[in-house]
């Protein structure tokens, strides 16, 4: 290096310097472009996390809905004496079939808890071998057990 002209070595030390100065320029470059990258990507994950965990709680709040409603007016049945089976049995039914949403309802009371007739709705489509009420109600195939 020490025979070459001044500007052999003023252009050997520039291209060295240019050379480390664009690997360090794409270094870093390529660096803040990863991170920005991973931050958006995670910032796009947990608005389609939000956007679907939101779906689902409109989905489940109108099932929650509609128990809501069976419950309520089994309560107000039974409160005012008026409770029957059939008529139970026939609103679960609706509630079925009126709520896209639903696949089915059902109900299931205790022992003599419904109406106190047990006995009499023993083995009845819609009640169990003891005449509890354990109807189930759906789209496909009607009244279960």
């Amino acid at each position: 290096m020490k025979n070459w002209k001044i500007g052999t070595k003023l252009l050997v030390f520039i291209l060295s310097a240019t050379v480390l100065l664009i690997s360090l320029l794409i270094t870093v470059s390529t660096s803040k472009t990863r991170n920005l990258a991973t931050e958006l990507a995670y910032e796009q994950a947990n608005e389609m996390a939000y956007k679907y965990a939101n779906m689902i709680d409109a989905k489940l709040e109108n099932a929650m809905d509609a128990a809501r409603i069976l419950s309520y007016t089994v309560t107000g049945a039974k409160e005012s004496n008026v409770v029957s089976r059939e008529q139970l049995s026939m609103i679960m039914k609706n509630i079925a079939q009126k709520n896209d949403f639903l696949f089915g309802c059902w109900a299931v009371f205790e022992p003599n808890q419904l109406d106190g007739k047990d006995a009499e709705y023993k083995d009845i489509l819609g009640s169990d071998t003891e005449g509890r009420f354990v109807a189930y109600w759906n789209k496909t195939g009607g009244l279960h057990l």
